[in-house]
């Protein structure tokens, strides 16, 4: 049961305890505390800004100059992958799942990653393909160039649009 006091208040669906900005980790390299989230400057236990509906905005109108890389999305503390210590974290997770075979990745929210940080773990494999989830905005020339592939939204609306109106499908490998 859940307890205001416990530091790791809530259990996954495999039995791992986190919760409050912390993960009780189960190898032991897998723990964190909130310093390794990004964070309210006086509150650790706090986000240091929401991303989010309605807009997906943290306060910059601009999708795609990282402004919101710092933020918690839908509540979910944001890795604070400035720090060496959780780079090195998620190298090794990453590397586990290289090692069992994984050979293509999803990176969902992409918009909201730092390139560069993203990159210092991810370009250490010889992936088969990486796919970055973009809700609707289109890259800016440097996630697409450094991680991986993305949804062309421009191709999404005319490949629609030929499915609501055209009858005769075979016109669609002209799109």
């Amino acid at each position: 049961p859940w307890n205001a006091t416990d530091k790791t208040p809530c259990v996954g669906w495999n039995g791992s305890a986190y919760g409050k900005r912390r993960i009780a980790g189960a190898r032991g390299w897998d723990k964190a505390e909130p310093d390794y989230f990004h964070h309210h400057p006086e509150h650790p236990d706090r986000a240091y800004c929401y991303v989010g509906p309605p807009s997906f905005l943290c306060g910059s109108l601009v999708t795609t100059d990282c402004s919101c890389c710092n933020c918690d999305m839908y509540g979910l503390p944001d890795w604070n992958t400035q720090m060496d210590e959780v780079r090195l974290m998620h190298y090794r997770h990453v590397k586990e799942l290289y090692d069992a075979g994984v050979t293509m990745l999803r990176v969902d929210a992409a918009l909201y990653e730092n390139v560069t940080e993203t990159t210092t773990v991810l370009n250490q494999f010889p992936w088969d393909f990486v796919y970055m989830e973009w809700w609707g905005e289109f890259p800016i020339g440097t996630h697409d160039q450094y991680i991986g592939n993305y949804r062309d939204v421009a191709l999404r609306w005319k490949v629609t649009n030929a499915l609501a109106s055209e009858k005769n499908l075979s016109k669609l490998p002209e799109l």
